[in-house]
């Protein structure tokens, strides 16, 4: 609608959401660097380096913090990577503590656990998984899916070789050949990704990724796998 507005070229469906994907994990990015340095100021304003000229135009007409901040709440982002907000989480709590007292704290801040069960339960069986230190890691989920793109930084974090992918036309198996996804977003290709021999793959996908996605793409490995011609199959 916008491009009709302004008359700019117009993308198809598939161009925009390969936009989108690139955008919305940026912003989602930058709104938690953003987070994690306001919670760092308002530790220090509680320990007394109250400069708070410098935020004057970072903050809205009236605001005074000694009295907006008299109370917080924290949330997170409902398919946010709970540890990333873990820090943030207890530096507040700490500066609620030192301001008001441990017996006071929880007058004056709370935490709000708004994280969907099925993205946390996914993050915390892909803790497990990676400990297990399979071969490779698949994850299988739409390249705009937040929580599936914290699947994926959960093992490239754990030096876990991760392809990470939407559909299984991402997979050639007469070329043993995949387009992937990293978690910063860089679209790769790998050839000869499937190892000959008997390997081990962790298998994880997003939080509603539909399991015929996932049958599909095992499917295609067990078919690059056939055609390789030697070694056993993947498991």
């Amino acid at each position: 609608m916008r491009a009709r507005n302004y008359k700019i070229t117009e993308c198809d469906r598939n161009k925009t959401k390969m936009i989108a994907g690139k955008i919305i994990p940026a912003i989602a990015t930058t709104t938690a660097m953003i987070t994690g340095v306001v919670s760092n100021e308002i530790y220090k304003y509680a320990q007394g380096f109250n400069d708070i000229e410098k935020f004057k135009n970072a903050y809205s007409e009236g605001f005074d913090p000694d009295v907006d901040l008299e109370a917080l709440g924290i949330a997170n982002q409902t398919t946010m990577l709970n540890g990333e907000t873990e820090a943030l989480r207890k530096l507040l709590e700490k500066t609620m503590m030192q301001k008001h007292g441990v017996d006071k704290l929880n007058d004056h801040y709370m935490v709000m656990d708004t994280i969907c069960d099925a993205t946390q339960e996914r993050q915390d069986a892909m803790y497990k998984l990676v400990d297990d230190k399979p071969d490779m890691m698949l994850v299988v989920g739409g390249f705009n899916s937040s929580n599936t793109e914290h699947l994926q930084e959960i093992s490239e974090d754990a030096s876990i070789p991760s392809f990470w992918v939407d559909t299984f036309e991402r997979l050639d198996d007469e070329s043993n050949t995949i387009t992937h996804r990293l978690s910063h977003g860089e679209l790769v290709e790998t050839k000869d990704w499937l190892p000959a021999g008997k390997i081990t793959i962790g298998v994880t996908s997003g939080a509603s990724t539909p399991d015929k996605v996932v049958e599909d793409v095992m499917d295609k490995i067990m078919a690059t796998k056939a055609k390789m011609g030697k070694g056993a199959p993947a498991r």
